[in-house]
């Protein structure tokens, strides 16, 4: 089997979430855009949101999410362009020597894609110790635990797995038009021959009253992204499943990446 390998530039590591405690949890998220040209021309690798949290009712579980393919307008999550890329291995990494100072992943959860548009399967393979350490990866085909279709929640290993792949209302809350004000130079609508980027008329991002610590403007932010959707690919599964055999650590580390075997 074909490495499968990282894209271009920092996609292949979209987010770091590290020593996140699988006792007592508490939520750990993280945002990572368009950060090369690779990652702009093929949406469906471009990471945005890395979630894990507790299962809001089951203590013994954990949740897993990753977001991928930004700005899709809202109305338009039926259309057979906004599906995964068959392309491309997308992988949960989990680092169990995090207490030991050891961020190698030691378990994975890859799922590959087959088909497109509304009618793609996505297939899970792990947890499992990965074949390999590090950007070039190939699928561990012995832990394949099934497939679901898109868009519809399914339960894999005897119920134990819950598995969900398809359109979701992008979770992450930005102000754009002030982050542009704070940072003018970001608007590619400056980046055109001939143009002058204008000096930042902002310091801080709206949203808090007057007097709140974080320094914030007190005009009401706007959320820039409530109109658009992102894939989504979330599991709920045991917490013993992301712990080595044995192991009585109680924190790891998190991560999702992207890949094809031509890292393009």
């Amino acid at each position: 089997m074909n490495a499968i390998r990282g894209l271009a530039a920092f996609a292949t590591s979209a987010l770091v979430v590290a020593a996140i405690s699988l006792y007592g949890m508490q939520a750990a998220r993280s945002s990572d855009h368009q950060d090369s040209p690779t990652v702009v021309a093929r949406p469906g690798a471009d990471i945005t949101d890395v979630y894990a949290y507790p299962a809001p009712d089951n203590a013994n579980n954990v949740v897993l999410a990753m977001d991928v393919y930004p700005l899709i307008p809202g109305g338009m999550s039926s259309n057979a362009q906004y599906a995964f890329d068959p392309a491309v291995l997308y992988q949960f990494k989990i680092a169990n020597g995090v207490a030991n100072k050891n961020y190698n992943e030691s378990m994975v959860v890859q799922f590959s894609v087959n088909g497109t548009g509304q009618s793609q399967t996505l297939t899970m393979y792990g947890p499992t110790p990965p074949n390999e350490v590090s950007t070039s990866n190939t699928i561990v085909t012995t832990a394949k635990m099934g497939s679901v279709t898109f868009n519809q929640p399914a339960t894999l290993d005897n119920g134990q797995i819950q598995v969900f792949a398809g359109t979701r209302r992008d979770p992450f809350f930005f102000d754009l038009a002030q982050f542009f004000k704070i940072l003018p130079d970001r608007d590619a609508a400056y980046h055109a021959p001939g143009q002058t980027v204008p000096s930042p008329t902002a310091t801080s991002f709206n949203g808090f009253a007057a007097g709140n610590p974080n320094g914030c403007a007190t005009a009401p932010a706007a959320d820039f992204l409530s109109n658009y959707n992102v894939l989504q690919i979330a599991i709920e599964l045991p917490k013993t499943m992301l712990e080595p055999t044995g192991s009585a650590l109680g924190k790891i580390g998190l991560w999702a990446t992207t890949s094809t075997t031509t890292g393009s």
